[in-house]
């Protein structure tokens, strides 16, 4: 007796293959999270996250490299070969630095897994408060054929660091010799204007100034300089 057999089309295993249970870790390293997302308190100077992984895999898996995208990013491992069933962890320690706004950064896992297309790909994501918000322009420009009229700065602080701003100073070049200048309060705690007047505009001159404040604990202030250039008549 003559046995049947019946074919199935292409499209058939397609639909039977997606009916079936797909587990994504069934082999390799299984993370317990490939993102991590993080808000920076003010004045804080780094954050650091944990990738923890475990090796599903039937054999021991090697991490050949870990990098980041960024040198602001530093990825740690305690070592590069994990047997089947150990588990490890990935530290990455983000320096804040300057940096404010939205950040991502990305860490790119490399193993030996023969099956394995390209690295993992890890994400840290970190909103950085910005003590002050510069509501014109931090740079003061004046060319020679303009007028030597007052020219405005006005900042705003962060509501979770209201401060007294009491003066502001030249860090670079003689400001006193160069401009008259001063601080108004706009809004107590909260708002203030650096109002710069050139004394001339004979001579090109550049002057970085910083607000003070007898409430800056943390040096705040510094990080934000505001700039006053004058670009001399020719002639």
């Amino acid at each position: 007796m003559r046995r049947k057999y019946h074919h199935i089309p292409r499209w058939g295993l397609a639909i039977l293959a997606s009916c079936l249970p797909l587990n994504l870790n069934a082999e390799g390293l299984e993370w317990k999270t490939f993102k991590q997302t993080f808000e920076a308190e003010l004045g804080q100077e780094k954050v650091e996250a944990v990738y923890s992984f475990t090796n599903k895999s039937g054999q021991a898996v090697v991490i050949s490299k870990v990098q980041a995208s960024c040198g602001c990013t530093v990825p740690t491992l305690e070592k590069d070969r994990y047997e089947s069933g150990e588990s490890g962890e990935i530290k990455a320690t983000f320096n804040i630095g300057q940096r404010v706004g939205h950040q991502i950064k990305h860490i790119q896992v490399y193993t030996d897994e023969a099956d394995r297309r390209g690295p993992y790909d890890l994400t840290l994501t970190v909103d950085i408060p910005q003590a002050i918000s510069f509501k014109t322009s931090r740079t003061m420009i004046w060319r020679g054929d303009d007028a030597a009229k007052t020219i405005e700065c006005v900042v705003e602080l962060h509501e979770k660091i209201p401060m007294q701003i009491t003066s502001a100073k030249a860090l670079r070049g003689n400001g006193t010799d160069v401009f008259d200048f001063e601080v108004v309060e706009l809004e107590p705690k909260k708002k203030y204007a650096l109002k710069v007047t050139p004394k001339s505009l004979d001579q090109s001159a550049r002057v970085t100034f910083q607000l003070e404040s007898p409430d800056d604990s943390k040096g705040v202030l510094i990080k934000y300089p505001i700039y006053a250039i004058v670009s001399a008549r020719k002639g």
